[in-house]
């Protein structure tokens, strides 16, 4: 299990296994739900804003290598917006609009990039 809290205290986003569930804090209320037997999303965190979540997410083993990437997810109807394959998010930029990741392939290779 793994979760991040949005900024204003308001969500918890939980994974466990392969289902993403979005939380409110203080009902403990399930508010959205992301389900896919073939990825699993890790959340990483929310922005400041507290409508997007960042999450890594992995993908099986194809050809003996595993996938995956980071995307973003909209809050509360916890729906993939925007995805960037192939890359892990470490940390974010202050502006939260460059992202500091490593690449998902076997050199792991360390870079920036635009949100």
């Amino acid at each position: 299990v793994t979760c991040a809290v949005s900024p204003d205290g308001k969500y918890v986003a939980v994974r466990h296994h392969s289902v993403l569930r979005l939380f409110e804090m203080g009902t403990g209320r399930q508010v959205g739900l992301h389900e896919a037997e073939d990825e699993w999303h890790f959340p990483n965190r929310f922005l400041a804003d507290g409508k997007s979540l960042l999450t890594n997410y992995g993908t099986p083993p194809k050809n003996g290598r595993t996938g995956g990437g980071t995307a973003v997810v909209s809050v509360p109807d916890v729906k993939i917006v925007e995805r960037f394959p192939n890359r892990i998010v470490l940390g974010l930029a202050a502006d939260e609009t460059t992202a500091f990741c490593l690449t998902v392939d076997e050199k792991r290779t360390p870079a920036g990039y635009e949100l």
